[in-house]
């Protein structure tokens, strides 16, 4: 991406002012690694929120950075959106879909995480509980709430929930909340439920 392609030049052009500056004013080279430090900071933090999928959060960093670098905000590096950041940390991250969607119930209640990773059911009868579409590297949360009535069975489907760690069922007594925190790596869906 250009912009942000040129806010590398400025950074070179303002390290090598600061090289400059080492020899000639110690003084003015300290005050300049400072800014350098904190540009360093602000750049962890503009990655961090960008691979993350905190946009809005990865522009502010990087508009600061531009102003401890002296970028005039008339410069076309002010030109950047949170829709660019998306495009340049490889698309919508997968964190921007945790709103938890409503599955409707059903026996067997197959969930589709191709979009959205989060869901949450209330259990009103007895179900195995299958997950498709994942793709390697997805995880997310599934609250199962069973109804006041409960005593049903419920189960994980065995060929979807494969590597369970710690608790692996869902309780399926009356009003019990069940929070199923799982990831797919590939091969496996990784998995643990707490009860409640």
């Amino acid at each position: 991406m250009a912009v942000l392609t040129s806010f590398i030049t400025d950074f070179e052009a303002y390290l090598a002012l600061w090289i400059s500056k080492v020899d000639k004013n110690q003084r003015q080279a300290e005050q300049m690694e400072v800014i350098l430090r904190k540009v360093h900071g602000y750049y962890d933090a503009f990655t961090l929120n960008g691979r993350d999928g905190n946009y809005t959060t990865a522009l502010t960093h990087y508009q600061t950075m531009l102003g401890l670098l002296n970028v005039a905000n008339t410069e076309s590096e002010w030109d950047v959106t949170t829709t660019d950041l998306q495009t340049f940390f490889g698309g919508i991250h997968p964190l921007n879909n945790q709103t938890f969607q409503t599955a409707t119930f059903a026996n067997p209640l197959i969930i589709d995480v191709n979009t959205y990773k989060n869901w949450k059911c209330t259990i009103t009868g007895n179900t195995v509980i299958y997950l498709t579409n994942m793709s390697n590297g997805d995880n997310g949360q599934m609250i199962f709430k069973i109804d006041n009535v409960g005593g049903y069975t419920v189960a994980l489907s065995a060929t979807t929930f494969t590597r369970g760690y710690g608790t692996t069922t869902i309780s399926p007594s009356a009003s019990a909340s069940n929070l199923l925190t799982w990831t797919y790596d590939g091969t496996d869906v990784h998995y643990t439920v707490c009860n409640a």
